[in-house]
């Protein structure tokens, strides 16, 4: 993040997706989740599909941020 004036300027984020994940340790344990642990079964899109139907979204929102100003959240 980069700030001047005390106003951000712009701000890098990162997320992970655990696709394939059947278990989590730790205080990770009651909080995670990943696609095969939401389908109940082993996933069999294509890595690409995930990864290009969650930028897409991601896109949709963030130009909905752009134009209202509002997260929806």
């Amino acid at each position: 993040m980069s700030v001047k004036e005390n106003r951000a300027e712009y701000a890098i984020v990162g997320i992970g997706i655990n696709i394939h994940q059947k278990t989590f340790e730790g205080g990770l344990k009651e909080k995670a989740t990943s696609v095969d642990m939401e389908l109940k079964k082993e996933s069999e899109q294509d890595l690409s599909v995930i990864v290009k139907t969650l930028w897409t979204r991601f896109t949709e929102l963030y130009r909905e941020y752009i134009e209202t100003g509002d997260l929806g959240f």
